[in-house]
């Protein structure tokens, strides 16, 4: 029962805060702190009634593992600081496998495994997200288009050299070891693709973070909530950090500008609860990939 209504809520909390991310890119603070403060209290009553905490103790240092990897990641830019307080609330109310999880999930590694989830589930994600914003933006395609036109002979004369080592390293496997052309190509065909796939991918992310996700718009147009993509030393505001704009911001940056350069970016909250859900169906996304 205590693991039923730990999962309701985080599935019904990050949904809430997959809701407000999209519509306003906000994710508002007692979100995290209602599931967070569910999970814990959820464990100490059980460990009350059965006379255990060990669970608690897990909740409380799963929360704070996955508050600390949140943390690092907005220091580097890479999320909010919503995404992390949602990240880390979701390991004070899902410490471990529940009981009704895929085998796959039962490991002492749990958080970890729930963490590939997330990181995995949000590149996918993304790429959908960067694809469906692009889409859009003719500045983007331009620069695509112009990259590609310039880079093309580069491209194609390092696909061939990669290509040409790839074919070379299975010959002397073959030559040297009798192993069938078969089972090498069979056993290492997606290791070859991975860079190949992998490398346009971080190409065009790239541009799509330049082109896409960036515009220069007048302060007339500021909302809050909105992050800026240029620093404004006169009046301490960086871009650093991916913080939204207050109204107060708002009103410095209007009496020293008339256009400001500001970025979305992915807006990050429905990975949490779509990790959730497949951890809940499927287990381990690792134990999936390390079958192919």
């Amino acid at each position: 029962m205590y693991e039923y209504l730990a999962l309701f809520i985080a599935l019904a909390g990050t949904l809430i805060a997959a809701y407000s991310d999209l519509k306003t890119t906000e994710i508002s603070d007692w979100i995290p702190i209602i599931i967070g403060g569910s999970g814990i209290g959820i464990f100490f009553i059980k460990g009350v009634v059965a006379n255990d905490f060990s669970l608690f103790r897990l909740s409380i240092t799963t929360g704070i593992l996955f508050l600390l990897i949140g943390y690092i990641l907005y220091f580097l830019s890479q999320w909010g600081e919503g995404d992390t307080l949602i990240f880390g609330s979701v390991g004070f109310i899902i410490p471990y496998a529940f009981i009704f999880f895929p085998q796959n999930a039962f490991s002492l590694w749990y958080p970890f495994h729930f963490i590939a989830n997330t990181f995995i589930i949000g590149f996918v994600y993304s790429l959908i997200y960067a694809m469906i914003i692009s889409i859009s933006s003719k500045e983007l395609h331009a620069k695509l288009s112009s990259y590609f036109k310039e880079k093309y002979k580069f491209l194609f004369s390092m696909f061939a050299a990669y290509t040409l080592f790839y074919i070379s390293i299975a010959w002397f496997s073959h030559n040297s070891y009798n192993i069938p052309y078969d089972i090498l190509f069979s056993t290492t065909l997606h290791l070859f693709l991975i860079p190949v796939i992998f490398y346009p991918i971080v190409i065009v992310s790239r541009l799509v973070d330049n082109y896409a996700f960036k515009k220069n718009i007048p302060v007339s147009r500021l909302c809050v909530g909105d992050v800026l993509a240029e620093n404004i030393s006169e009046k301490s505001l960086s871009s650093k950090y991916w913080v939204g704009l207050e109204e107060a911001d708002i009103k410095n940056i209007r009496s020293i500008k008339s256009h400001v350069m500001i970025k979305e970016g992915v807006r990050f909250a429905p990975t949490f609860f779509l990790a959730i859900l497949f951890t809940w169906q499927c287990g381990s996304a690792l134990s999936y990939i390390f079958l192919l």
